[in-house]
């Protein structure tokens, strides 16, 4: 066994004068695991009655890297902490491998909001000395608070329960206040499931019917998931409140599943067993159990929330099994003793939220742009950046227009990438902007703008915000004598010499009058062909050819970011007519004014 390193021991010494802490052993290499625990009791006062004994057992484990890398206390599995509470992992030993400790980690870190809600400095030191008292520290508090029942308070941020879901499979489910709505009215409280198959790793779901056969909710995804192909079924049910044992404990077997549903009145094997006869073909099915949630502890209940499990393979219909009918009811009796036992391990899956509100709340556009129609013109370096920026941020409808195949040359400032290759460029973007969210809705017209074709026109006619990054005049005048159902806001991005510059012009009125927009453009790209006189032109290849743009990929992702927020501002403020230069200097942008204007 190596050595203890001297920056552990320092760490130890001061846990010595600490009350209620006690080191029951020196640091041990853990040579699997490839870290250092340390055994220790912690007590503290707790109220008469509390889950909570006064004094439990600890493992501490530390980096070999300490003071740095990561620091987890975990109970110890016969003295510790049998139950799982707030602000700790699954605490069940259900599954996992023997050892002497139990997996329920307690979360002592800064953010917590449990132990940083009374004025405690959660600014966690990273010196050896000081590190581990603090954590400890920590801990103390924290088993202080769980043992009066304090480790949540009203209009703390809800957590869910720690389902501890493994495996390769992960279920998407699109779920916000209006769906949570549909639920509400909904009369079934269990049904059938279609789930659709985004890659060979995720699953998300498309159809909750009923029993009969009635559609209950049908999420509203993209074209991502909506043009998948593969299906999968399972079984939906609701409950009315967060699946968990108190304080906190997820079920973790057939058995203690079957347990908290009865608590809500919810008969589990009366469910599947009339949902099963759908299911026995052979194959591996879900089980997904909703119940609505808050965003803080108390709140109002604000969107469903789905926890997903792996059913048991059903025996095949027909099959004869010794013993049992081969019916129904029989082949039921047999798969209940086969696969059901109460003790039977429960096999969670992951599951997250795909739903708009839920995306965005890491950081979105104005939310007028998740309403918009928008049109782009133009995918090329300037356009397939601002592109990709306005579906990350928010834009579900999107229409991209550009006649261009994509070369090997673009790929230095393009987001497409070499599998692309000789594919027209806005078909390209629209799979690649399609997949990068689920709910957006992109189409391509593989051609100019204005498009010729009627269905083209159709949905070209339909759009709220023009985006033109062509920086073709031709377009100006083809798009002001287009019929728009309704005047759309116009915007017009285009870059300068090593885009050194950018150029904006936007109205929310309809489209740009031509004459104006080269009025205003006009001096500029006089000045820029002062500036740039003599420079060399990059060709792509040799011959006489048009010259192609020269600029580094950063400076026109930097400017693409910069128009997008520019535009997002302008939108966001309703009417507007706005004109602006932007100059870069490396990365530091500026206002311009023309010289002398």
């Amino acid at each position: 066994m190596p050595s203890i390193p001297e920056e552990i021991l320092e760490g130890c010494r001061p846990l010595e004068e600490v009350p209620g802490l006690e080191l029951l052993s020196e640091a041990a290499w853990c040579a699997d695991l490839k870290l250092w625990c340390i055994e220790l009791s912690v007590t503290v006062n707790v109220p008469e009655g509390s889950a909570v004994p006064s004094s439990t057992r600890w493992h501490l484990h530390l980096s070999p890297n300490y003071p740095l890398g990561t620091i987890d206390l975990l109970p110890d599995r016969e003295g510790g902490l049998t139950e799982t509470f707030h602000h700790q992992l699954n605490n069940s030993i259900v599954g996992v491998r023997e050892r002497p400790w139990r997996p329920g980690k307690i979360c002592l870190d800064t953010g917590t909001a449990a132990l940083d809600r009374h004025g405690e400095d959660p600014s966690e030191p990273r010196t050896a000395a000081a590190r581990l008292p603090w954590h400890l520290g920590r801990a103390k508090l924290w088993l202080g608070r769980a043992a009066k029942g304090e480790l949540v308070l009203r209009g703390e941020p809800f957590e869910l329960p720690d389902y501890r879901p493994g495996g390769d499979l992960t279920v998407l489910f699109r779920e916000d206040s209006a769906s949570l709505s549909a639920w509400r009215d909904a009369k079934a409280r269990w049904g059938n499931l279609t789930l659709k198959w985004v890659n060979p790793r995720t699953l998300a779901t498309t159809a909750f019917t009923s029993p009969s056969g009635e559609t209950v909710y049908a999420p509203a995804w993209g074209e991502r998931v909506s043009a998948s192909q593969g299906e999968s079924r399972g079984v939906w049910l609701l409950a009315s409140e967060p699946i968990a044992t108190p304080p906190w404990q997820a079920p973790m077997t057939w058995g203690e599943l079957r347990e908290q549903l009865s608590s809500q009145g919810i008969d589990l094997m009366t469910i599947l067993e009339q949902g099963a006869s759908s299911l026995r073909d052979g194959e591996s099915h879900l089980l997904l159990l909703g119940y609505p949630i808050p965003l803080k502890v108390g709140g109002e209940l604000e969107r469903m929330h789905w926890i997903a499990l792996a059913l048991p393979i059903l025996t095949k219909k027909g099959a004869r099994i010794k013993g049992f009918r081969n019916h129904g009811a029989g082949l039921w009796s047999y798969d209940c003793a086969k696969s059901f036992r109460p003790d039977s391990p429960l096999r969670w899956a992951p599951t997250e939220n795909g739903s708009d509100p839920e995306l965005t709340s890491r950081g979105s556009l104005d939310g007028c742009w998740c309403e918009a129609r928008v049109l782009c013109i133009g995918a090329g370096a300037l356009g397939s950046a601002v592109a990709e920026l306005l579906v990350r941020g928010g834009v579900r409808q999107l229409v991209l227009c550009d006649s261009d195949d994509l070369k090997v040359g673009n790929l230095v400032r393009h987001t497409l990438t070499a599998t692309s290759l000789g594919e027209n460029k806005a078909e390209a973007l629209a799979t690649r902007l399609n997949d990068a969210s689920p709910n957006a809705h992109v189409r391509a017209i593989a051609g100019d703008c204005p498009p010729t074709e009627e269905a083209d026109r159709d949905v070209a006619a339909r759009v709220t915000v023009i985006i033109d990054c062509s920086a073709n005049d031709e377009v100006l005048h083809q798009l002001s004598a287009f019929p728009f159902e309704t005047p759309p806001a116009s915007f017009h991005l285009s870059l300068g010499g090593h885009a050194r510059r950018l150029f904006l012009y936007g109205q929310s009125a309809g489209t740009v009058d031509p004459a104006e927009y080269l009025d205003w453009i006009d001096p500029w790209l006089a000045l820029e062909r002062r500036e740039f006189r003599g420079s060399p032109a990059v060709r792509p290849s040799a011959g006489c050819h048009h010259p192609a743009f020269p600029a580094r990929p950063d400076h026109v992702w930097l400017l693409a970011a910069t128009a997008t927020s520019w535009m997002n501002e302008l939108l966001a403020a309703g009417e507007f007519a706005a004109r602006e230069v932007f100059a870069r200097d490396n990365l530091e942008l500026t206002r311009e004014r023309l010289p002398g204007g």
